[in-house]
């Protein structure tokens, strides 16, 4: 946040600043129309009298008024029914130019010029949003008049009158130098709202798209701050030749709602509803209330105490979004994190043109386009969100798709390893029960045939039970001093005498892992070459002792080769190579073995040449526990 406060702080700075009375030139000096300068701001240079409830509309009697004073900057009464005079002296030189004095503010309603004639009477001018577009003295953004002047000293006075903030700008310019600036701004503008324009398109045809709520609050909520900054920057009144009245409402409604969707965006970035909704509530129902409320007062004629009230609870519920998004912040969430940049940014631009509309801070450039630079930077912030939001949502869709088809293969082999045992059960206790005066070495083969296929069901139990345990983001291993020589002879001893072939080299005396989880990698490597391997070649296992206290295992064993596209699917969960199909497994026995492995630090490997397949594992050593 200390970079917020910061850019807070060099904005309010700069409006401190930009308030101080200028040193260029007393109020009393004339400005002296150098054509050189191309831009003459008049903050500093004139005198002001405020004229309460606008009772004077004449040039002569606001004149004779005894109120004046020398205005510090520029004009900002933030929202006032009054009306503010101005008044200045300006010295055309002899062989001078055309001049044109700009307002820089789209939205005031009443702007008169007053320039003396040839009988010393003052002549008005008028502009500003009272009349229609069509009627102003120069087809501008902003009120822009023409000043044609003689040679010589010459007094003019503008009278500013509007419901909307009467906080503006006042400059002369050059005229060439006013044309050639009002072609760069129309093109920058252009690309600006273009560019908007863009944004909000590709968010709504994605919303479309997906239905994604969080797209849906941008469209509604960028849509606003399009629409409102349009508004207040004078385009569409311009380009439809509307006059204050019809301009006004539109755009204090659009200040009000832009609270509520907002609230609402911010909650959905958020996800609110899910960790905090009771707080949602609160917030999204106060937005709500607040917009209503100020709307029904613009409605109702109220404007100035609506659209002052929406703005002023506006910065009032930025700050209470901000705090709630230090919560996710704190959890480490990116949503926190995005919002915080991209609304701190924008919350900024607004506050600080806020506090310039109320009054508070000074006209100028920084003020004057502090929402527009900031909606650059939110839009952009804001697309990278939505964009990291999709992706991550995108992710976890292909997860949990994942996660349900090794489900449902899951379920399709259990099913069928557990059919193919129990089959055999049934049927050798059928047999026992039915001949139970069979000779003794039938029935101990019955007997037999139960328990190969009770192991075969509990070691496919034990190897779920294992990969369940070792699913875990931190796989629980056990570790303890471990005999390897007794749990190699007990893993043997499981198959037939002379099929597993034991070469064991250096052992350490004492070896540190996990004993189950070992064994059950182990058992898996053995029994799955014991599948594959000739009737007539044993399965070889060596361990070997290294340098430092690691450990060599392989597993070989003489069969049909493994295809090597198969080769990097091995260590799959679920999947089973073609020469696998039609014997027994889950598909579990390798997954399992390369996550024990790499459990203990090691890793295994695996390589079939020319009927020849071997399992290498490596398990560096571990101190003991």
């Amino acid at each position: 946040m200390w970079w917020q406060l910061a850019l807070v702080g060099f904005w309010l700075w700069c409006g401190v600043v930009q308030a101080q009375p200028s040193r260029l030139s007393p109020p009393s000096s004339p400005v002296v129309l150098d054509a050189r300068a191309g831009v003459i701001p008049l903050a500093g240079r004139m005198a002001w009298l405020r004229d309460p409830q606008g009772r004077l509309q004449h040039a002569e009697q606001a004149e004779a008024e005894t109120g004046w004073a020398p205005l510090p900057g520029s004009p900002n009464l933030g929202f006032t029914p009054d009306a503010l005079w101005l008044r200045w002296d300006v010295r055309q030189p002899d062989g001078g130019t055309s001049w044109r004095l700009e307002v820089d503010n789209t939205l005031l309603e009443d702007v008169r010029l007053y320039q003396r004639d040839e009988t010393g009477a003052w002549q008005a001018t008028q502009s500003g949003r009272v009349v229609t577009h069509s009627a102003w003295p120069l087809d501008t953004r902003s009120p822009v008049f023409r000043l044609d002047l003689e040679p010589g000293t010459h007094a003019l006075m503008l009278r500013l009158q509007t419901r909307n903030s009467l906080s503006t700008s006042v400059k002369l310019w050059e005229s060439e130098r006013f044309y050639a600036s009002a072609q760069d701004e129309a093109l920058l503008w252009g690309i600006y709202f273009g560019l908007y324009a863009l944004v909000i398109l590709i968010q709504f045809l994605f919303w479309k798209w997906t239905r994604e709520v969080l797209s849906g609050w941008y469209v509604m909520y960028a849509g606003l701050n399009c629409l409102g900054m349009m508004l207040s920057m004078g385009y569409l009144q311009n380009a439809l030749d509307w006059s204050g009245t019809l301009a006004l409402v539109p755009l204090s409604l659009v200040i009000c709602a832009s609270i509520y969707a907002g609230t609402q965006f911010s909650s959905a970035a958020l996800e609110l509803h899910r960790h905090m909704p009771r707080v949602r509530r609160f917030l999204t129902r106060g937005a709500a209330a607040v917009a209503l409320v100020t709307s029904a007062m613009v409605l109702a004629g109220a404007h100035r105490a609506g659209v002052g009230a929406a703005q002023v609870l506006s910065i009032v519920w930025m700050l209470l979004m901000a705090g709630v998004a230090i919560v996710p912040l704190r959890r480490g969430e990116m949503a926190g994190r995005f919002l915080l940049v991209a609304f701190g940014i924008f919350f900024l631009g607004i506050l600080v043109r806020y506090l310039r509309n109320l009054g508070w801070l000074q006209p100028g450039p920084l003020t004057d386009y502090s929402i527009q630079v900031a909606s650059v930077l939110h839009m952009v912030v804001m697309c990278m969100f939505i964009v990291y939001r999709y992706n991550a949502l995108r992710v976890a869709l292909q997860i949990e798709q994942a996660a349900r088809r090794e489900q449902r293969d899951f379920v399709a082999l259990v099913s069928h390893e557990f059919r193919t045992p129990l089959a055999i059960i049934d049927t050798s206790a059928q047999q026992l029960a039915t001949h139970l005066d069979a000779p003794a070495e039938r029935s101990l083969q019955r007997c037999a045939n139960i328990r190969d296929a009770t192991r075969r069901m509990v070691d496919l139990m034990d190897n779920c039970l294992t990969a369940e345990r070792m699913d875990l983001a931190e796989p629980s291993v056990h570790e303890q001093a471990c005999d390897l020589r007794a749990l190699l002879q007990d893993l043997v001893a499981e198959w037939p005498q002379g099929r597993v072939v034991v070469d064991l080299q250096q052992l350490p005396d004492v070896f540190v892992c996990d004993p189950d989880m070992l064994r059950v990698a182990l058992r898996n490597l053995v029994a799955n070459a014991d599948r594959h391997a000739r009737a007539d070649m044993p399965v070889s296992l060596r361990v070997k002792g290294l340098s430092g206290g690691a450990l060599s295992l392989s597993v070989r064993n003489t069969g049909d080769a493994i295809a090597p596209d198969e080769l990097p699917l091995l260590f799959q969960r679920y999947y089973r190579g073609r020469a696998a199909r039609g014997k027994p497994g889950a598909g579990l026995g390798l997954f399992l073995v390369q996550r024990i492995v790499g459990a203990h630090g090691g890793h295994v490997s695996v390589r079939s040449h020319l009927g020849v397949t071997t399992f290498k594992v490596w398990l560096p050593a571990r101190s003991g526990a």
